[in-house]
């Protein structure tokens, strides 16, 4: 996507290893791995000793998909930005790429902790039209919120709800309905079908393995 004529503001979020730190990502994986590999500990004390080797390459293979998977979304935070030019604004790096007349942009909703499992929380902005449809939305501490005060006062959003109290994405929905743009309800649902999918492979592959 060609970025606007006369760009006035870029905004982006932190990169490789600073996205890694502050990720909570990295950090939810980091929780689902040490409880696979607590449990493949106590696996490796109890399940007969021509099973253990296909166990401990099967924690291996967790450990270097966890890896995997951190890197990935590392780099490809390093392709997103927000750029802002005279007449309209547009979101790159994203499976969607959104390009926006900046006249159609009416308020914003600033959620300061987003409910996102495990008892993590990252902080939220959704940029609404001016039917109060959800236009793009940017979540995660990488994303520094001075940044997006200042892309706000930049494209002249006047109204914006902040919400300093946790918050589901359920619970948004219900205080703003409608506002779940329909590109971000198919991402949500691809990603809900993608990880079904994985949970079922991998536990196919767990249950082969280990009565081989």
């Amino acid at each position: 996507m060609t970025p606007p004529a006369d760009v006035r503001l870029t905004i982006a979020p932190a990169r490789g290893i600073d996205w890694i730190r502050l990720s909570s990502t990295t950090r939810r994986l980091a929780v689902g791995l040490l409880f696979v590999l607590l449990v493949g500990g106590v696996g490796l004390l109890v399940v007969p000793a021509h099973v253990r080797p296909r166990l401990i390459g099967l924690l291996v293979v967790a450990g270097v998909l966890s890896l995997l998977v951190v890197l990935l979304r590392a780099t490809s935070s390093g392709r997103v930005r927000v750029e802002v030019g005279r007449k309209e604004l547009v979101v790159v790096g994203i499976r969607s790429p959104v390009r926006v007349a900046l006249r159609d942009i009416g308020s914003a909703v600033i959620v300061e902790n987003s409910k996102q499992g495990l008892g993590f929380h990252d902080p939220l902005m959704v940029v609404l039209n001016r039917e109060g449809r959800a236009i793009f939305s940017l979540a995660g501490r990488p994303w520094n919120q001075q940044d997006w005060v200042g892309l706000l006062r930049t494209i002249g959003v006047r109204t914006v709800d902040r919400i300093p109290e946790p918050l589901t994405r359920r619970e948004f929905d219900q205080r703003y309905p409608g506002a779940r743009s329909a590109v971000e309800t198919s991402a949500v649902r691809r990603r809900k079908r993608l990880g079904l999918v994985l949970g079922v492979v991998w536990g196919i592959i767990i249950v082969l393995l280990l009565l081989r």
